[in-house]
């Protein structure tokens, strides 16, 4: 065989081979390109919550909405339907998913079982990657909000209803239970309560028992119910949900609105006498707003919310319909009452550091109290005379 003719064969088939290997690249390219690469991380997972709150916080009504179907609230707006966020340059599908779906769009888990009782499922956060580098970047994300939530404390959030429906950030909270004042001994009974339920999430699950709590609070105007239920959330670490009765159109929109609340914060409705259609029955799929049998189901029916305290107020109770306040649903009623002298005295030596030095009249409120030492905050003995003038003032009006 002359050299020229195995110089061409070896040229062949050196191209064969180099034909294939760009072959190989191509079919490699087209399948990387095809390929999705799924993270999983389920709410038994211990990153879990603190990589759902980084995610929260990020988001906005325009990127995000916190609707989900029976289990978590955040970044669906509807059950199992993905959005897209970046995170490390990378396009990443996030969607949440319940381990009992059987719909495959949902990219359910169905191995996990569900849990005995009222079918509370595990949920899973659900990563979808274009390619390996992006898997790499939401891996490296995962451990760094991780590693992150064991040094910082929990940023506690407020959400409120936007004018199409949703519930959006709308603040922080900071408001430190030490300063909230009430008669002595109340605040620590209540702690207790909220503390026992907290504890007892297990058991509640194992016996099949609908785990939230629900409380009324009422009293005078100014008495300090829903700061009392602000201080209690930045307390617990429980993000708050507050909830306006008179934007939902009906009893569909406020189931709506109930799905889209996280298990493991606290709900505020406010003045909920003031709301009077919620104790009219109508046919409920109007625009006139929710009916009462349609707010007794999200309170504690099929609608109900999981791992919820429910907190509503109200300064005329005597207006709220039985059934609505009835035991079972609302498991604590708690009255606020305006500052007696005990209450008064710890207050004004929080503020100024010394004894108060000034009696108060029992028709005062604490709204009235603490409007004067915000007016005068470096000035104790001006506060004295403030008090005394309301306290002088009240005592004319129960002559």
């Amino acid at each position: 065989m002359d050299i020229g003719r195995k110089v061409r064969m070896v040229r062949d088939v050196f191209e064969t081979w180099e034909s294939a290997r760009n072959l190989t690249k191509t079919i490699k390219t087209k399948y990387d390109d095809k390929t999705k690469y799924i993270l999983k991380l389920s709410s038994k997972d211990m990153a879990y919550d603190s990589v759902q709150d980084w995610l929260l916080e990020q988001a906005t009504s325009k990127t995000l909405s916190f609707k989900t179907g029976e289990k978590r609230y955040f970044l669906t707006a509807s059950f199992g339907k993905a959005v897209t966020v970046d995170i490390g340059g990378y396009p990443i599908k996030v969607q949440t998913t319940d381990s009992n779906s059987n719909d495959d769009n949902e990219m359910s888990d169905s191995s996990n079982g569900t849990k005995r009782g009222f079918g509370r499922n595990e949920t899973t956060i659900l990563f979808t990657c274009s390619n390996q580098d992006a898997r790499n970047a939401v891996v490296e994300f995962l451990d760094q909000i991780y590693q992150q939530s064991r040094t910082q404390e929990k940023k506690v959030l407020k959400f409120s209803q936007t004018s199409w429906g949703e519930w959006q950030r709308s603040g922080l909270l900071h408001r430190d239970l030490d300063s909230v004042f009430l008669r002595r001994g109340q605040k620590e009974k209540i702690l207790d309560d909220i503390d026992s339920f907290i504890k007892d999430r297990e058991r509640y699950e194992s016996l099949g028992v609908p785990y939230h709590r629900g409380y009324l609070f009422y009293g005078q105007p100014g008495t300090g119910k829903s700061s009392l239920i602000r201080a209690l959330a930045g307390h617990l670490k429980r993000h708050l949900f507050v909830m306006s009765l008179s934007g939902i159109k009906n009893d569909n929109d406020l189931t709506e609105q109930f799905n889209g609340i996280s298990p493991g914060t606290i709900l505020l409705i406010e003045d909920i006498d003031v709301f009077s259609s919620v104790t009219r029955e109508k046919s409920g799929d109007d625009d006139t707003g929710p009916t009462l049998s349609g707010l007794l189901q999200c309170f504690d029916g099929v609608n109900a919310p999981h791992d919820v305290i429910i907190c509503i107020t109200t300064n005329h109770v005597e207006k709220l319909d039985p059934a609505l306040i009835r035991t079972g649903r609302i498991d604590q009623k708690i009255e606020l009452f305006g500052p007696d002298q005990d209450q008064f005295e710890r207050m004004f030596t929080y503020f100024y550091e010394e004894d108060a030095g000034v009696e108060i009249s029992e028709n005062m409120s604490t709204s009235d109290v603490v409007e004067v030492f915000k007016q005068n905050l470096h000035d104790a003995q001006a506060a004295r005379v403030g008090i005394k003038e309301i306290a002088d003032k009240a005592r004319n009006v129960e002559l």
